[in-house]
């Protein structure tokens, strides 16, 4: 397989070995939780403050992230 199309898959789909079910879950909501949740006082549009934000924008772009949402 190339290597550009074999770098949108899981890590661990790289070594042949797939993911069960739970694992990929649980691996996405690492990812999800490194990658697209903050907390903090956030400045949000318009001067609203926030304590918390959520943003699943970085995890649809992060290529392991991608191929997790699409399972």
């Amino acid at each position: 397989m190339p290597e550009s199309t074999d770098r949108l898959r899981p890590a661990s789909n790289r070594l042949g070995k797939a993911l069960s079910k739970s694992a990929s879950r649980a691996r996405l909501a690492d990812i999800i939780r490194k990658r697209s949740f903050g907390r903090g006082e956030i400045t949000l549009p318009r001067a609203a403050r926030a304590i918390s934000y959520f943003n699943l924008k970085p995890t649809m772009l992060d290529p392991e992230g991608a191929a997790l949402l699409r399972n």
